[in-house]
């Protein structure tokens, strides 16, 4: 596991900018690993988008037939975990 992951596992599910996070990392690592850090930060970000973007849209294409915005109410249940886990009031 990287050292950008493990600064970024107590904030993952907070509402933090994602520049704050990097300067944030920035001054954790030496100057020496920080290409790495921002590296695998890069991965992992697009990563990320590649998996929900392949999850999302099958999700949809199997339940578009039966209900069109399952995938929308999916997104918005799973947006809801960590709002509920920080105690934002709504």
């Amino acid at each position: 596991m990287c050292a950008c992951s493990l600064v970024r596992l107590p904030l993952l599910l907070s509402i933090m900018p994602a520049p704050v996070l990097r300067s944030m990392m920035s001054k954790i690592v030496l100057s020496s690993e920080q290409g790495a850090v921002f590296a695998c930060v890069a991965f992992v970000e697009m990563l990320s988008i590649g998996v929900g973007f392949t999850v999302f849209s099958s999700t949809y294409a199997s339940t578009v037939s039966w209900f069109p915005g399952f995938s929308f109410l999916l997104a918005s249940a799973i947006a809801l975990i960590p709002a509920a886990l920080i105690g934002t009031r709504w």
